[in-house]
């Protein structure tokens, strides 16, 4: 869910050790990798779910970020299908360097709204969380303040707020990557109550 009510400020996470978790999907539901032709089914759920202002959009990100990786797809790109076969939620365990060495991230999770609190990105999760502790490297991912719901799940597994320095290539709207990263954990722990 995205919480357009407070400003869009981007953030990260790091998840220094990986740890092995186990979650339950509903009845019917199923996690399976991804499949030549799934890519439709991704670019539609990140339009659904308001991650891309078109499909076209997320196509070309699809395109973009992971085709470019076939050798991936089928083990760090999964999908939850409902009992149907219809893909309700999506995340991966792809590859990123943000924070200056090539490391796990947890990228471009997202439940169809209709799906929302059924439990399908915390099994997602669950799935690429074990991943990520068989590989034995910590994780990071990037998100944002207008994301808070997911970064209180994310929390769960481990992930903490990125407090260091600022990125290489990491764009501070402010120009100030320190006091933006402060105000946006303050406003992301008011919302999730935890300050």
């Amino acid at each position: 869910m995205i919480d357009k009510s407070i400003p869009y400020i981007g953030v990260l996470m790091v998840c220094p050790k990986p740890a092995t978790y186990e979650a339950k999907l509903p009845d019917g539901y199923t996690i399976v990798g991804y499949k030549p032709g799934m890519e439709a089914d991704w670019a539609e759920l990140q339009f659904a779910s308001g991650h891309t202002e078109t499909i076209e959009k997320a196509e070309a990100i699809f395109a973009g970020e992971f085709i470019i990786r076939p050798d991936l797809l089928p083990s760090r790109c999964l999908f939850v299908l409902d009992p149907n076969g219809k893909a309700a939620a999506t995340a991966a365990l792809w590859e990123g360097n943000h924070l200056g060495a090539l490391m796990p991230r947890v990228h471009w999770v997202c439940t169809r709204p209709e799906e929302r609190r059924k439990g399908l990105a915390m099994a997602l999760m669950a799935n690429l969380m074990t991943l990520a502790a068989e590989m034995g490297d910590p994780a990071y991912l990037t998100t944002q303040t207008q994301s808070w719901p997911a970064i209180g799940m994310y929390l769960k597994f481990g992930f903490e707020p990125y407090m260091g320095e600022k990125p290489a290539g990491w764009k501070a709207q402010s120009g100030d990557f320190n006091e933006e990263n402060q105000r946006a954990w303050q406003l992301i722990f008011e919302k999730l109550r935890l300050t």
